[in-house]
């Protein structure tokens, strides 16, 4: 069956994940089945609604008996003949009373009465209507346009289309559209694969949005003339080490700012701490752990503190939580959520009591750099934790900064601002709007917090929420460019680096040698980038088309993996 979420030039899919096209023999097979699946099931068997021509219609009643399915589930809307000029009219979703028709037997399921024959929802005997949850459509009109009408009010039902149907890039059906036949047979190419298709162009790193930006430390961040998407996210782990959280949300931020050489991260984190007060302060700390019991040696003792962890090359404590064995990472993950960890060995117990923020620049050249800095190590648990700042094509140049520390520096003396309940449903609201946001919406809390905080204000207020989530949003962007490893060695993260290329791909499609070498395949993966393609190419799950000189994803075989 075609991958029902493919980006195709025949058919925009991805709105339309219920829209089937069948081809040639091996999907036709598969319609047979899906049918007879439907009318045998034992608890709830469902009619399915045929748009056939009378011969079409007897010969897939026979075909569907043969494959074991129940034949009297089947049911048939034939073409009509027009009264005026006698042409036969296809009964299909071209018409809107047709649709409508189909649309009321779908919702109120299928009845048969004792004089009228079936009827949508039950019958006057009281019979319970049947479900129907699959259209099976041979005839289509030149426009389909009430089709998408359809799929969005009957969203449990699959259409089921024998010829293509085809939209524009925008979701819209096209006129005057005729039924491919090139893609018919037993090794035709999947229709979710499309080799003309072109890659929308890629919105990259976007700038850190305005709205993002709240109160103090907006003002904060555009005082250090460096690149806002830096000096904000550089602004709110600072300032997070002034600020008490409460029982519900904790006012301590892990942050990265990532970028390459000669960027602004290290002019950026300087004058961040100059600003608040941090320059030459205790709250602050200048070391980089190589290991949990250097971390915890850091912050010894069991008294409360609170402590901002500034390195100016995070990539080097990264590197040393990669190491095998290493729980460096384990014991950053547990003191963003709380304040005291420990170790014990033999070499004896190290203990810390502390609200820790860390501040980290990593440099990173590029997003094929980053899996090297957020490995696997550190993908699961370390890497959502983190707010990142980056310059997202922001224009910047060094500028001299006339800053004195006794005179400019901020001396904060943030309040404990209330949380409203409303707050926290703001905060789930968004999250369930999205995919994997529950982490961003605890960070949105953080930040709703301590920017209310350092404004001295009683109570979280709802621009404070507001600017919190455009921040998220803004993450969910750089999160789609900066991805941490995602296997456990050279082989794995190969793999999936190779089959993350197809899933996104326009088309399903793409280039070897061109993506190979603009992604650094060889260079990154030089002892598995050969063996991967083989096997891929061995099990069927990329194949090449010699026509177009083009590997495609084979979604078939990719679900089989």
């Amino acid at each position: 069956m075609p991958d029902s979420k493919a980006n195709s030039k025949l058919r925009q899919l991805r709105p339309y994940d219920r829209l089937i096209a069948v081809h040639g023999p091996r999907g036709n097979a598969r319609l047979l089945e899906a049918v007879a699946n439907e009318t045998k099931r034992i608890y709830e068997p469902g009619i399915v609604i045929c748009v056939a021509n009378e011969q079409d219609f007897a010969e897939f009643v026979g075909k569907v008996e043969e494959a074991g399915g129940d034949p009297e589930k089947l049911l048939a809307f034939p073409s009509r003949v027009s009264e005026e000029d006698g042409w036969e009219a296809p009964f299909c979703f071209e018409s809107k009373q047709d649709t409508e028709k189909i649309i009321s037997y779908v919702q109120r399921g299928v009845s048969e009465h004792p004089e009228k024959g079936v009827c949508a929802g039950g019958g006057e005997d009281g019979q319970k209507p049947q479900p129907v949850r699959l259209i099976v459509q041979f005839w289509c009109g030149t426009r389909e346009e009430y089709l998408p009408e359809f799929l969005r009010r009957c969203q449990d039902a699959k259409v089921y289309c024998v010829n293509p149907i085809p939209l524009d890039g925008d979701g819209n059906f096209l006129n005057g559209w005729e039924p491919r036949t090139d893609l018919a047979g037993w090794d035709a190419v999947p229709t979710s694969v499309d080799f003309e298709a072109k890659a929308v162009e890629d919105e990259g790193l976007q700038p850190i949005p305005t709205a993002a930006l709240f109160g103090t430390l907006g003002k904060v961040a555009r005082q250090t003339r460096s690149p806002l998407g830096y000096a904000y996210v550089a602004a709110l782990v600072a300032a997070s080490v002034h600020v008490t959280g409460n029982s519900n949300i904790r006012a301590s931020l892990y942050g990265g700012l990532v970028g390459d050489v000669h960027t602004g991260k290290s002019v950026t984190e300087e004058r961040i701490r100059r600003l608040l007060n941090l320059w030459n302060s205790d709250l602050c700390v200048n070391r980089t752990p190589a290991s949990d019991r250097g971390l915890l040696q850091l912050f010894a003792g069991g008294e409360f503190k609170k402590r901002l962890l500034s390195i100016d090359e995070g990539r080097a404590m990264m590197s040393k939580g990669s190491i095998e064995n290493s729980t460096l990472i384990s014991v950053l993950c547990s003191l963003w959520s709380r304040d005291t960890d420990g170790v014990a060995d033999k070499k004896g117990i190290e203990h810390a009591c502390v609200q820790l923020s860390i501040l980290a620049n990593l440099k990173v050249k590029d997003e094929s750099e980053f899996p090297n800095v957020f490995t696997h190590a550190t993908a699961h648990g370390l890497y959502d934790r983190f707010l990142f700042g980056v310059r997202g094509g922001e224009k910047w140049h060094y500028t001299p900064w006339d800053f004195d520390d006794s005179r400019d520096s901020l001396k904060l003396e943030p309040s404990r601002p209330l949380v409203p309940g409303w707050i926290f449903d703001r905060a789930h609201l968004w999250a369930s709007a999205g995919d994997d946001r529950d982490r961003l919406a605890e960070l949105a809390l953080r930040v709703a917090y301590i920017t209310s905080a350092v404004d001295q204000l009683s109570e979280v207020s709802m621009e404070a929420m507001d600017a919190a989530l455009s921040l998220m949003e803004w993450q969910e962007g750089l999160r789609r460019v900066y991805q941490p490893a995602k296997g456990s060695n050279e082989t794995e993260e190969c793999m999936a680096s190779v089959l993350d290329a197809f899933e996104k791909a326009p088309g399903r499609s793409l280039n070897w040698r061109e993506v190979a070498q603009k992604k650094n395949w060889y260079r990154k993966f030089p002892r598995s980038i050969k063996g991967v393609r083989r096997t891929l190419e061995t099990e069927r799950v990329i194949v090449y088309d010699k026509k177009t000189r083009m590997h495609y994803l084979n979604q078939e075989k990719h679900h089989e993996q």
